[in-house]
């Protein structure tokens, strides 16, 4: 049994396809979806509630999402953040070491980074 299994995802993604194919992948992994949400602020409410995880855009409609990652990583919750080639630079010190996929990616990649980003928080 995967890791994954019954895991509600919290989902943060403005770009349509892309958030509609993360939510097919996470299907596929046996997980819930929060979301997706387009927005940071749409985002907020469903991440104080009952979720395992996280992938967030890093850039939502302009909007970076590490306020959101800071109060995901008080609750202990894993994240893992999605980021365009531009973006990769504006990624903070203190989420260096955070699982992340550069778009485009595969469904192995998120998956194989959502593994990390729970093992991690289980060691």
């Amino acid at each position: 049994m995967s890791v994954l299994q019954g895991k509600t995802i919290l989902v943060v993604e403005d770009e349509l396809p892309v958030a509609m194919g993360i939510e097919d992948a996470l299907a596929d992994f046996g997980c819930r979806v929060a979301g997706p949400f387009p927005t940071v602020d749409e985002a907020r409410t469903a991440a104080a509630g009952t979720i395992d995880g996280a992938i967030l855009d890093v850039n939502v409609r302009g909007e970076l999402v590490f306020p959101l990652a800071e109060q995901l990583r008080a609750r202990g919750l894993p994240i893992v953040l999605c980021s365009g080639y531009a973006e990769i630079g504006v990624i903070p010190d203190t989420f260096a070491g955070a699982p992340r996929v550069s778009k485009p990616y595969t469904d192995a990649d998120l998956r194989n980074a959502l593994e990390a980003a729970f093992q991690r928080q289980a060691a």
